[in-house]
C-alpha cells in the first residue's frame, strides 16, 4: 500500500478500482491522478501526461515509441525523458500487480556529429550583407551555441549584467 501525507491522496487511492481489471488508458488516468495528489510540479505532470498519451498512440509499445522518436530525429535527452516517464508508469503498474514490459533506458545513446564551420566559412558568413536583425541573430547563434531561431525568442529581460559581464539569462517563464 502507498502512503501519502495528504488526506486528499488517501481519498483518491481508497476509491480506486482494482487496477488488474482496468484498461491501460484508465490506469494511465489513475496514475496521473495519484501523481497529482502527490502534488508533483505541473511541468512534471504535463510531461507524464504527454509522454503516456504518445505511448498510447503507439498501442502501448514502448520499444516502438523509442524507435519512432529516434526516427523523428528527437534529441537523445527527449527520448530519454519519454522512456524515464514510461518506466515510472511501468513501475507504478508493477506495484499494483499489472505486468507491463519496462523499456530499457540505459542503452547507449546515439552519437550525433555536427560539422563545425571552418574559419573561412565563418568569415564568409560574417561578411554577407544582412540587415541588423539578421546580423545579430547570426552572431548570437555562432558565438553562443543557440539553435537557429532561438535568439528570436529572447526578450530584453533575458539580457542582464552579472558581476560586470553582460550575459543571457535563459529561464523558463511561467
Amino acid at each position: 500500500p502507498l502512503e501519502f501525507d495528504s488526506q486528499e491522496a488517501r481519498e483518491v487511492l481508497s476509491t480506486r478500482p482494482d487496477p488488474k481489471k482496468q484498461s491501460l488508458s484508465t490506469l494511465r488516468d489513475m496514475f496521473l491522478k495519484e501523481k497529482q495528489a502527490e502534488k508533483l510540479a505541473i511541468k512534471t505532470l504535463r510531461g507524464h501526461a504527454t509522454h503516456l498519451k504518445t505511448l498510447e498512440d503507439t498501442g502501448w509499445d514502448a520499444y516502438q515509441l523509442r524507435i519512432d522518436l529516434q526516427a523523428q530525429d528527437k534529441a537523445d535527452s527527449t527520448v530519454y525523458n519519454y522512456m524515464k516517464d514510461i518506466r515510472t508508469f511501468a513501475r507504478w503498474l508493477s506495484k499494483h500487480g499489472v505486468v507491463f514490459d519496462i523499456p530499457d533506458i540505459s542503452k547507449p545513446r546515439r552519437t550525433r556529429t555536427r560539422d563545425t564551420f571552418t574559419s573561412e566559412e565563418l568569415h564568409v558568413i560574417e561578411s554577407q550583407p544582412m540587415d541588423e536583425t539578421a546580423y545579430w541573430v547570426t552572431m548570437i547563434c555562432m558565438h553562443h551555441g543557440f539553435r537557429q531561431g532561438e535568439p528570436l525568442q529572447l526578450g530584453y529581460q533575458d539580457v542582464r549584467e552579472v558581476h560586470g559581464y553582460w550575459c543571457f539569462d535563459i529561464h523558463e517563464r511561467t
